[in-house]
């Protein structure tokens, strides 16, 4: 049998606090040795097509990670038939995920398996690893990731407590060397001028403008996270004149992990302060001036019309930036004032960017007429999948009735074969021929059988999607809620066009 063969490496931040051979020996150019070795002294490894994966800072206890997901998809395409590890571990933590890969879906794929280091290989049906002591391997992989990872948030507690800087990228202004925040002069000097125009009471919006038009590098630029042109947004500049970091303070301690994708803001009263921590650069009083600038501005407009349901979903078409959303406040009679809300894009830097106002109560019933049109085309459509898959599954029962039919003949022939066997008529060697080629037979009709029924399946997309309709034709009408979890973004073009972009499009594919 001929393989493309899947080589999958993996390691996490947490397996620094290995001993050093063991560091060594799970590093990615140490899983790829190991592996290389093993595939390279197989004969009916060596000629196969290698495709390599790899997870390089992703935690083994769930299956969240960009090439892990590459790879299980490339499986149910049919691309891959092999994989390989160094060890279980080294796939995933997680007992129960683990073991349902390998004993249900990897299975029904025709995957062979192979963990090196755990003698397992799904193909030798005498492998010395049993399924039960499979399990108590990924039972022990998964306590292990626990065990470190309680390891290393108590060590980062301990860092923490001693005034040490564990948040990452240091904050624009600033390098981070050896925990220590220590000043970056250039981006320092930009800092310096992003409290000057503070303090002469230029807006966030204008200052980022300033900066975006002198061609200075946003802090993601700047410290090379990102390769792509990113812009300064007045969020960038909120949160630099707010930060007590530039006047030599460190405040540990501000968030904490609840699990590996989700944190958890810390109430004031946890937080780990340490006043002249570092070497500033703002002066105490210039910070105080600026903060009162704040305290000047009008607040927020705290009514109900929020709009939450277009949060982050709206684009400029032009630049590709998320738009902002602006207000002008309209006197009417009794003294009372309300607010327009509209998305504009602040940078303009494009022919196509959306430089005119869209007002969101315009944009929020195009949305609202376009879902209603497209739930009734989507539901249209559903009825005629679901009646072409009647048809179908009628063809299917007929197909797998007559393969039944066959294969009940078939074991009538074996036991045939079997009675002029014993009856003299034929010799073992010619009743154990026809019997093998009578068996493949039915192994072919059995597979043939599987296939069918595998195909009889609705895909999952049609059963999400008709509980979206349900909502739909329940409540009659598009609702906050219901624009929030249908639409995935919009996109608005310099002539006003607006784009609409739903979640379960793929929907027509099917």
């Amino acid at each position: 049998m001929s393989y493309t063969t899947a080589i999958y490496l993996r390691l996490s931040d947490d397996d620094n606090d290995l001993d050093t051979i063991k560091t060594e020996s799970s590093s990615i150019a140490g899983q790829r040795i190991i592996i290389n070795d093993f595939i390279n002294s197989h004969t009916e490894l060596k000629k196969s097509n290698l495709i390599e994966y790899c997870d390089d800072g992703y935690s083994g206890v769930n299956f969240r990670r960009p090439s892990v997901i590459k790879l299980l998809d490339d499986v149910k395409s049919g691309i891959i038939n092999c994989i390989i590890v160094k060890d279980l571990s080294r796939f995933g933590r997680n007992l129960i995920e683990v073991g349902n890969y390998l004993e249900q879906i990897f299975p029904i794929f025709n995957i062979r398996f192979i963990a090196i280091n755990d003698n397992y290989d799904s193909s030798t049906k005498n492998s010395c690893t049993s399924n039960i002591e499979i399990a108590f391997r990924n039972l022990m992989n998964e306590e292990y990731s626990r065990d470190i990872s309680a390891k290393v948030k108590a060590t980062k507690k301990i860092q923490k407590k001693q005034g040490l800087f564990i948040g990452g990228a240091a904050p624009y202004g600033y390098k981070a060397e050896n925990k220590n925040l220590v000043i970056d002069e250039c981006a320092a000097d930009i800092v310096k001028k992003i409290f000057e125009m503070a303090e002469m009471e230029i807006s966030f919006i204008n200052i980022a403008k300033a900066l975006n038009s002198e061609n200075i590098p946003s802090r993601s630029n700047y410290s090379g996270r990102s390769s792509k042109k990113n812009y300064w947004k007045a969020k960038d500049i909120s949160n630099i004149l707010h930060n007590r970091v530039y006047v030599g303070t460190l405040i540990n301690n501000r968030k904490k992990s609840i699990s590996p994708r989700v944190v958890k803001e810390n109430s004031v009263q946890d937080w780990i302060i340490f006043e002249n921590h570092h070497e500033a650069i703002i002066d105490a009083k210039t910070f105080e001036r600026v903060q009162k600038c704040f305290n000047k501005s009008t607040p927020r407009n705290k009514s109900k019309c929020f709009y939450e349901e277009f949060k982050r979903k709206v684009y400029c078409k032009g630049c590709g930036k998320v738009l902002q959303r602006h207000y002008i406040s309209n006197s009417h009679f009794k003294n009372k004032e309300t607010k327009s809300f509209f998305y504009k894009c602040d940078y303009g830097i494009y022919d196509n960017c959306c430089t005119e106002r869209v007002y969101i109560e315009h944009l929020k019933e195009i949305v609202t007429n376009f879902l209603n049109t497209y739930l009734n085309i989507i539901s249209n459509k559903i009825k005629a999948i679901k009646q072409k898959q009647t048809e179908i599954k009628n063809k299917a029962l007929k197909n797998i009735s007559d393969i039944d039919a066959e294969i009940k003949q078939i074991e009538s022939t074996i036991l045939m074969e079997y009675t002029n066997y014993r009856g003299n008529v034929i010799s073992k060697d010619e009743f154990v021929s026809r019997r093998e080629k009578l068996s493949n037979k039915i192994h072919t009709l059995k597979l043939k059988k599987e296939k069918i029924n595998s195909d009889l399946k609705a895909p999952e997309i049609i059963t999400e999607t008709e509980k979206i309709l349900k909502d739909f034709f329940d409540y009659k009408t598009i609702t906050d809620e219901m624009i929030g979890e249908l639409v995935n973004k919009i996109y608005i073009s310099s002539n006003s066009k607006i784009e609409i972009e739903v979640n379960f499009k793929d929907i027509f594919n099917i």
